[in-house]
């Protein structure tokens, strides 16, 4: 899990809890939006689909918040796609006012289609936060 703190040496099962990571396939990473004023994504058990730039499901968005114009996030995805500067599309999951979701093939002259918001993944750490935020913002 990405709240515990693997250097304090003194907890119960911290073992068995770096063993289960190190295992582990899918790792929780942060996220942000790369454009502002898109609909506010959501987490937990309703979290929108996260794809890689192909198209393939890497993973779910797992919460997220608007800080200084900017959806931040977190998302479990595939450990291949946790390095930062990694490009991640997300669905925002269709709402009743929203897009239908059809095939491109089934769509007609007046559909919507679904498009995905784009976002980058950021380190887990980064040395100064507002920078980090703000540099594609410039």
């Amino acid at each position: 899990p990405g709240y515990v703190k693997f250097h304090k040496p003194f907890f119960v099962g911290r073992s068995a809890v770096i063993e289960q990571s190190a295992r582990s396939d899918r790792i929780l990473v942060r996220f942000r939006v790369d454009e502002t004023g898109v609909r506010a994504l959501r987490g937990g058990e309703h979290g929108e689909t996260v794809v890689n730039k192909r198209g393939n499901y890497i993973g779910r968005v797992t919460s997220a918040t608007l800080v200084g114009g900017f959806q931040l996030g977190l998302s479990l995805v595939d450990r291949r796609y946790a390095e930062p500067g990694t490009p991640l599309a997300i669905y925002p999951a269709a709402s009743g006012k929203g897009p239908t979701v059809k095939v491109p093939a089934d769509l007609t002259e007046g559909d919507s289609a679904l498009l995905p918001v784009w976002a980058t993944v950021l380190p887990r750490f980064p040395e100064r936060e507002g920078q980090m935020l703000m540099e594609s913002g410039d």
